[in-house]
């Protein structure tokens, strides 16, 4: 039997893309100045957001066979999320844990399959703040159509954001952990968004960034522009 705590939040995908906007100082300064713990993670390949998919997937998976009902069920995620952290630090030198460290659990695979797809990360949390988990984050324009497909079959929220980004969160423990599959799943036509290209190779599948310029480029249209 699998018990599934629900947080008390709406899901729903509603996004204006006229509201959205691209950091002009760039998403790592933004970052910086933004999220005290902030790590740049534009750099993670897809070959690190599968192996840490797996290993994230099974611990909640796991809290929820052991628990029974909410109060119990937040004692085992607790537990295991100390663990998951404490793993991540003494392991992120090897590949199942390359970026993971200071990301919380249930957050830790959609955070990195979101950079992988040129999409940068601000914060995210696992419920601290909000008593749900959420992801913050930049996106192209261009990224709006694959990103709501993936959080529709994923059956997670995505929103505006603060200053332009975007935020997808969830009403459940693994619905981010879901939203990362899906991610993965569509990780060629994201790619050929992004400008970053995905090979195959003995190490699995990875990712370059082809143009750096992506990243630092002019920010997105305001709606003045687009009058």
């Amino acid at each position: 039997m699998m018990f599934q705590p629900k947080f008390d939040v709406e899901v729903r995908i509603a996004v204006a893309v006229r509201d959205m906007r691209w950091p002009r100082e760039g998403p790592a300064e933004y970052g910086e100045s933004a999220n005290r713990g902030y790590v740049d993670l534009t750099s993670v390949a897809w070959e690190e957001v599968d192996d840490i998919l797996s290993v994230e997937a099974s611990v909640i998976d796991s809290c929820m066979r052991a628990a029974n009902e909410a109060e119990e069920f937040r004692a085992i995620f607790r537990e295991a999320e100390a663990e998951f952290g404490e793993r991540a630090d003494r392991e992120e030198s090897d590949e199942e844990f390359l970026g993971a460290a200071f990301l919380d659990l249930g957050t830790a695979a959609a955070t990195l399959a979101l950079n992988a797809a040129g999409c940068p990360s601000i914060m995210a949390c696992n419920g601290h703040q909000t008593g749900y988990p959420y992801i913050a984050f930049w996106a192209r324009r261009e990224h709006v159509s694959l990103l709501r497909e993936a959080a529709e079959a994923a059956h997670v929220g995505l929103i505006n954001g603060m200053s332009g980004g975007l935020e997808v969160y969830s009403d459940v423990a693994d619905g981010l952990v879901r939203f990362a599959g899906e991610l993965i799943g569509g990780r060629n036509r994201l790619a050929a968004l992004s400008g970053r290209s995905v090979w195959r190779g003995e190490g699995g599948t990875r990712t370059s960034w082809a143009f750096q310029e992506l990243m630092e480029g002019p920010p997105a249209r305001t709606p003045e522009s687009d009058a």
